[in-house]
């Protein structure tokens, strides 16, 4: 047993219904907590907690993919355009192409040369535009809370605790994006994940390997049933309706009621697979999930498949579909589908790789990676897309002349937005959340 299965044992043992609310509506800024120090992940930068960092590597020949590119500027998002403030924010214009961003100005950098945040300096949460405009809507405390949710349906953004957790209970951060008031939850109990949760998004679904929370924001527990026992996250997601939440498990999906966690169906597996997670709803209303064989070949590196696990809103078993490529990093959008083939790792020019738009039959038609693709390390990864593009982060921030920063990338129209970038040379993009339309 190592030594995340002795915390999340412990955890479990300790666990009661009693939940602590602070509901105190005071602006999100300069909020009191202890300093913890966030642990980097691969790419020098803080940008998941560490369950999900252990969770993005052991799935990264799947998943994910490092793509070189120098994206051309646009609009006031560089480092020299104006900040507006939360009361400037259009709010019936934000939508798809809209993008949360936690940052900081300013770090320190070990031996390694891995950045730090430091405990005076203060983080943002900035809200930006689909041309980069960045609108400041709050500080948070440094080192303590990890931007991980938004909430199209209530503009909220919530906050897990990062670092090393108490070991007898779980806070989560949900701030107002339009009044910047905050609220914290604690559940009592070692969780690894949250998310908003239920029709309106008006609860919060706690998770871990064994045990699923569900509180709504007044404090109040709703219900509470078995995980997915697996160790890769995110292992649940909620129906579009958000009534249901829907499970990954050892063999296949597993479908819950929401409301009282009671088993409603389980989803099979295509044959010769077995466990399922990394759930995700594509902008289409397809719930796609990554299987994985029950007897592997031993010399296989792609162990997981992804799956089609609906029809429109109706969940369905596993089957396969034509526009999800093995092999490749496959990426739903409202467009069509995208698949990129990469050719190594990492990805320093733009003939590194291949993309194909997909169609509903198969059919395979390639998109131009752009000229500005050749150049610095850039990651893409297909739970980071929007509606309509793609999300790149530049992972780096160094002596080689360049900062840590976010693009926008359209496969079907080529444009290539930067919507970020560090303003300061010891600033750092710590993680990004796009708009996400989740309601069916």
């Amino acid at each position: 047993m190592n030594a995340l299965e002795d915390r999340l044992r412990a955890a479990l043992k300790a666990k009661s219904d009693a939940v602590t609310l602070d509901e105190t509506e005071a602006p999100a800024q300069a909020i009191s907590t202890e300093v913890i120090r966030l642990v980097p992940d691969v790419a020098a930068r803080p940008q998941r907690r560490i369950a999900t960092v252990l969770a993005a590597v052991a799935a990264a020949a799947v998943l994910a993919l490092a793509v070189g590119t120098l994206v051309a500027g646009g609009g006031d998002g560089s480092s020299a355009g104006r900040v507006g403030n939360r009361t400037e924010v259009p709010w019936n214009r934000v939508g798809p192409g809209w993008t949360l961003v936690q940052d900081t100005t300013h770090t320190t950098r070990d031996q390694q040369g891995y950045p730090h945040l430091r405990s005076d300096t203060p983080e943002r949460l900035l809200l930006i535009d689909p041309s980069g405009v960045k609108y400041l809507i709050s500080t948070v405390d440094p080192q303590r809370w990890l931007l991980t949710g938004w909430s199209e349906r209530t503009d909220r953004a919530l906050f897990e605790p990062q670092g090393e957790t108490n070991q007898s209970s779980t806070s989560v951060l949900v701030v107002d994006l339009r009044t910047g008031t905050n609220r914290t939850v604690t559940a009592p109990g070692v969780f690894f994940s949250a998310r908003f949760s239920g029709p309106d998004d008006q609860s919060i679904l706690f998770e871990d390997q064994q045990t699923l929370a569900v509180y709504s924001l007044a404090g109040r527990l709703q219900a509470r049933f078995s995980g997915s026992g697996r160790d890769l996250f995110p292992a649940t997601v909620s129906s579009r309706d958000g009534t249901q939440i829907i499970v990954g498990s050892k063999a296949g999906l597993a479908v819950r009621d929401a409301r009282t966690g009671q088993l409603v169906r389980t989803l099979a597996p295509p044959i010769g697979f077995g466990a399922c997670d990394n759930l995700v709803w594509q902008p289409h209303g397809e719930l796609v999930a990554a299987c994985r064989p029950v007897k592997p070949a031993a010399s296989s590196l792609d162990l997981a498949r992804l799956f089609m696990f609906s029809r429109g809103d109706t969940l369905t078993p596993a089957r396969t579909d034509p526009r999800l490529v093995p092999g490749t990093t496959n990426l739903g959008l409202r467009q069509g589908y995208l698949a990129i083939q990469q050719r190594s790792y990492p990805l320093v020019s733009r003939a590194d790789a291949t993309a194909v738009r997909v169609g509903a039959d198969g059919r395979q038609e390639p998109v131009p990676i752009p000229a500005a693709f050749d150049g610095a390390n850039w990651i893409a990864d297909r739970g980071d897309a929007g509606m309509d593009t793609v999300a790149l982060v530049r992972a780096k921030s160094d002596a080689e002349g360049y900062r840590d920063a976010l693009a926008s990338w359209n496969p079907f129209t080529g444009k290539v937005t930067e919507l970020y970038r560090a303003a300061t040379p010891t600033g750092i993009l710590i993680t990004n959340v796009p708009w996400r339309d989740f309601s069916g």
